[in-house]
């Protein structure tokens, strides 16, 4: 089990029992929806899972998630250690955030090409598989890192990057109808 060897013994696992919904407590194994102490599993064997966030906005401390997420006009903020293997979708301007000091948030499958992604408070979130972003943000501040080694094409994107932080991307070959903000101080 490869959540075993790189995460510590989650407090909250995916049963699916419910809705699909995240803040359904019917879908979690201690009957609860995880809060910002919680470390999360989830994973449905033989499954196509989704699992969607909607409604209001989570924070966990750890995410270690096998399934789809979509992120439906809120945000995801994870303060620990995160893997995320299965697609993530931002809609509608939500937003994922990787906060904190010991925030290292990686997304470890296609990433789509649109989405609002913040690193701040010395938190890293990591993004190696994408390429292209058609719409949307990166924001990086307080000490925050953004890492997407392949992306090479911007459209219609807000960068802002504060003095203290880093945005490190590929050779960009596109930048167009977007704004690069650097702060200075």
């Amino acid at each position: 089990d490869v959540v075993s060897t790189v995460m510590s013994t989650p407090t909250s696992s995916w049963i699916g029992g419910g809705s699909g919904q995240w803040n359904d407590s019917a879908n979690w194994s201690d009957g609860r929806v995880p809060g910002p102490e919680d470390d999360v599993h989830i994973e449905v064997p033989n499954v196509d899972a989704e699992i969607t966030i909607s409604g209001q906005p989570v924070q966990v401390r750890g995410l270690y998630s096998f399934e789809r997420i979509t992120i439906n006009g809120q945000s995801l903020t994870i303060t620990g250690e995160s893997r995320l293997f299965n697609e993530v979708s931002l809609r509608s301007n939500a937003v994922l955030l990787a906060k904190g000091a010991e925030a290292d948030v990686s997304l470890l499958s296609t990433v789509p090409s649109g989405g609002n992604y913040r690193a701040e408070q010395s938190g890293t979130l990591r993004l190696p598989l994408l390429t292209t972003m058609l719409a949307g943000s990166f924001n990086v501040q307080s000490g925050g890192v953004i890492e997407a080694p392949a992306l090479k094409r911007l459209m219609n994107v807000q960068v802002n990057i504060a003095t203290s932080a880093s945005l490190s991307v590929g050779q960009i070959e596109e930048f167009t109808l977007g704004t690069l903000t650097i702060a200075g101080g």
